[in-house]
């Protein structure tokens, strides 16, 4: 499957960012990933530009560069966050397994508690990270990737 995302363009300069000729439009590039999200997040992208301009074949090229870039950037940031966030969830994981040890190996009685309780809470808080909120994070960071690889056609 696919998923098509249509772009209307008045100007060949609304596809640029406002202060830049090599960046793409916030706006635009904010739509077009919401546009994405109509679609399943395996499906690939395909983007029809429209422009009511001439666009040269290098500008064209241009602009497919652009896109490309943009969102293989956000994908780079988000792998980035992503990693760094498993490590802490590893790291949290074993601090709760380790303070879960030392309660079971003798403590004064309150302390032992209060040991047992972040373990658990330690152990806790990382499974559900790991569960729950990386999920979230893969496919955003799978339809970001789908949107660097993306087809673009220009009408």
């Amino acid at each position: 499957m696919n998923t098509e995302i249509l772009v209307n363009l008045n100007k060949k300069r609304d596809f640029y960012n406002k202060f830049s000729n090599v960046k793409i439009n916030d706006k635009l590039s904010e739509y077009i990933y919401n546009e994405s999200l109509e679609g399943d997040y395996k499906n690939k992208v395909i983007i029809n530009i429209s422009c009511r301009e001439k666009i040269t074949d290098e500008e064209k090229q241009n602009m497919i560069d652009i896109i490309r870039r943009n969102y293989g950037i956000q994908v780079k940031d988000l792998l980035f966050t992503y990693e760094k966030e498993q490590d802490k969830k590893a790291i949290l994981l074993v601090v709760g397994i380790a303070l879960i040890i030392v309660y079971y190996t003798g403590f004064a009685s309150i302390l032992k508690d209060v040991v047992l309780m972040f373990g658990w809470l330690a152990i806790c808080s990382s499974v559900y990270g790991l569960i729950f909120s990386s999920t979230r994070s893969y496919i955003k960071i799978k339809r970001l990737k789908n949107l660097s690889k993306a087809r673009v056609y220009f009408n």
